[in-house]
This record gives structure tokens, C-alpha cells and sequence, in this order.
């Protein structure tokens, strides 16, 4: 008698369009679009998700969602599944994530086998998670979790979860740590940082300055952000959010384009992400750096209002996101705007900075780990098919 049986909710393909031209593509368009949906109805029909999965769903999309039942009829566990992933190594590569199995030992292999083999059938040779679609969302998982509480926006997951993904064949191949400065004790040095920074973005801009001297004698165009030779910080205080974001959002896709598995996220939904931390979000933390009108390096922060879960008090601030346009890259912008954020936070009575989730291979862990000090480590697994 078999154990669990598996259901797939095939919500987009796992293939390659091999579709032709005009309107042989568009009847396949609408076909596929129809297909999509009538999953999707089947989907809360015979599953009666709830509100918050499927506004999770919007904005995650995954490819499909595989639902498990054992042989009693009873649901214990889903996974969500995303296709048309970049290759990785040169291997077509799936994401897997949203993994939630209340399956006993003996009955995980057989689960993920079925996954393993159907997608095997599709092509697919590697699969990467956990990873909700696209790095803008949920991944990575918790694997050495020291002694202090989970903070707000990390990954949260249990010890048994990395568990089953090694025990069905994931390996940790990518990592991530997060740093906290206690006490403000190196505030000092970020000022250090902060000075010398300034003088290497000044040396940047008066080299544009010189640029524009020489163009204007040879009598070339001259875009009115190269005219520009000094910076000016803001924050977010009085400014429209969603219109703000927009901008932040173009300035992201530059920034990060480059970053580990990185891949594009519609704007619709990067809104919606950003627009639901509004009621927490303190706007004095939200910090943004211009030459001239034009956007060229934010940082996002936040308290830690988890602490409020464990203490009477919030004492702990968060660096989430620092974003700097690529021509900007190595000038000294995220210095000035760590200070920037530092220093507000110290004035307002705050105690620490966490430095929050940064990867072993990316250039900011060499500011969270000489400001800071290590306390977790994350990873992203691997599997072969």
C-alpha cells in the first residue's frame, strides 16, 4: 500500500516555448494562459489555501505547487517549485522553496524521489533552494543559529527542516552570515570610514568636473547628471513612498544585477513587498543619496521589533539593503550612508547594528565583519538530479 500520494498543480511548464510566430504564438499564449489559470482554480478548489498563501502566490509565481496527502486522505506538506530558472554550472536548474512536510523519515525519500524523477523526465539536472523564485524573495536557511533570537526580515526555519533537505541529497554550497555591532563600540571607526569616503567620492566628482570643463571645449553634449559635482543626503520623511521606491526599484535592478542568482522582479511586486513594511518602516532610516536629482546609492533600516517578542524594549537596529549605481561602485557611498544610518540610530537611543545577511563572497561582508561580529550563518543547497 503506498504511503503518500502526490499531486502536482502544473501552474506553468517546466520546457522551453517551442512555439512559431504571430498568430500560432498568440493562440499558444492564450491557451497556456488559460491552462494557468484553471490549475490555479483547481489549485483552491481541492486545497482551500489561504488569503495570505495566495497573495504570497501573486508575488512569488511559482511554476508549480506539489501537495502531498498520506494514504488516509490527510494533507502533510506542499512544496512550491520554479522553472525557467538561469543554468546553472551549465545545468538546467529549478528552484525549490515554500518546503512545509510533516512526513515521518521513512516516507521523505519517497516523496522527493517521485519530485526528483519527474522533473528528471523534464530535463532538469539541478535543483537550488530553498529559494522562493528569485533572491528578491524568501531563501537560504538558518544552519548555525548561535545563541541570539531570530531578528525581523531573516529566514526562520527549524533545525529538522536543513535536516530533510540533506537527508533526500541537498548540499550547502553558498553561504551567508549576519554581523551585530554591540553598544555602538566601533562607531568611531564608520566615522573614520565615513571621512575617508567623502574624500574619495569628491575626487570622483571633481573629476567630473573636469570631464565637463573638457567637453564643453570640444563643444560635446553634456547630460545635465554630469554637470553635477557634489552630493546631498535624504531620507524618505515627507516624501510619496510608492514614488520613491519606483525609484529605488530602478536603481535595485542596476545595482544588484550582477549579484549571485540574481534575477529580475516585476515592479508591481517589488511595491507590494516594500509598500507592507510601511507601518514599520521608520522613514529617517531610509536612507538615500543624490548627485544632483539623480539617485545613486539608498540604504534601507529598520528596528528590531522582534526584540519587543523577548525584552520591553527595542535596542537593536537593522541594516537590511544598501544599493549603489555600478558607476558608483568602490566610491565610498555605502561608508557615508552606514554613518549616516549609524549615527541617527545611536542619537535615538539605539544600542546595536545588525549587519544582516551578507554573502561570504560579496564586498560588503568586509564592512559588516570589521564593524561587526558574526553570530549566524545561512546557506543555499544544491541538489543533482
Amino acid at each position: 500500500m503506498r504511503k503518500v500520494n502526490i499531486t502536482r498543480y502544473r501552474l506553468e511548464n517546466c520546457g522551453k516555448d517551442n512555439t512559431g510566430k504571430d498568430i500560432k504564438e498568440s493562440l499558444y499564449r492564450e491557451s497556456k494562459i488559460k491552462k494557468k489559470n484553471e490549475e490555479k482554480e483547481r489549485y483552491i478548489r481541492e486545497i482551500n489555501p489561504s488569503i495570505e498563501e495566495l497573495e504570497k502566490m501573486e508575488i512569488e509565481k511559482p511554476s508549480e505547487i506539489v501537495v502531498i496527502h498520506n494514504g488516509d486522505g490527510v494533507l502533510i506538506g506542499k512544496v512550491s517549485l520554479w522553472h525557467r530558472r538561469p543554468d546553472y554550472e551549465g545545468k538546467k536548474t529549478s528552484y525549490i522553496g515554500n518546503i512545509s512536510i510533516k512526513a515521518m523519515a521513512e516516507t521523505e525519500k519517497e516523496i522527493f524521489e517521485e519530485i526528483f524523477n519527474t522533473l528528471r523526465k523534464e530535463g532538469v539536472k539541478l535543483l537550488i533552494g530553498p529559494l522562493n523564485g528569485t533572491t528578491w524573495n524568501s531563501y537560504r536557511y538558518v544552519v548555525e543559529r548561535g545563541e541570539r533570537p531570530s531578528f525581523l526580515l531573516e529566514p526562520r526555519n527549524e533545525n529538522n527542516d536543513v535536516t530533510l533537505l540533506e537527508n533526500v541529497g541537498f548540499r550547502p554550497f553558498s553561504y551567508y552570515f549576519s554581523s551585530i555591532m554591540g553598544n555602538m563600540e566601533k562607531y568611531s571607526l564608520i566615522r573614520e570610514k565615513r571621512e575617508k569616503a567623502e574624500k574619495i567620492l569628491e575626487r570622483k566628482l571633481n573629476r567630473k568636473k573636469g570631464e565637463v570643463s573638457t567637453a564643453c571645449l570640444e563643444n560635446r553634449k553634456i547630460e545635465m547628471e554630469d554637470m553635477e559635482t557634489s552630493f546631498e543626503i535624504r531620507t524618505a520623511e515627507g516624501k510619496n513612498l510608492e514614488e520613491l521606491l519606483v525609484e529605488v526599484y530602478n536603481l535595485t535592478r542596476e545595482s544588484f544585477k550582477n549579484n549571485f542568482l540574481y534575477t529580475d522582479m516585476e515592479r508591481e511586486n517589488f511595491l507590494k513587498m516594500y509598500m507592507g513594511y510601511k507601518d514599520k518602516l521608520v522613514r529617517r532610516y531610509f536612507k538615500l543619496l543624490y548627485v544632483g536629482n539623480k539617485l545613486v546609492g539608498y540604504l534601507f533600516g529598520i528596528p528590531d521589533y522582534l526584540e519587543l517578542t523577548y525584552k520591553p524594549s527595542v535596542e537593536t537596529v537593522i541594516l537590511k539593503t544598501i544599493g549603489v549605481a555600478p558607476e558608483y561602485f568602490n566610491r565610498g557611498i555605502g561608508a557615508i550612508l552606514i554613518d549616516e544610518f549609524v549615527r541617527d540610530a545611536k542619537n535615538d537611543g539605539y544600542k546595536n547594528v545588525i549587519f544582516a545577511l551578507m554573502h561570504e563572497k560579496n564586498v560588503s561582508k568586509n564592512i559588516g565583519l570589521q564593524l561587526g561580529k558574526p553570530f549566524r550563518k545561512y546557506a543555499l543547497f544544491k541538489r543533482e538530479l
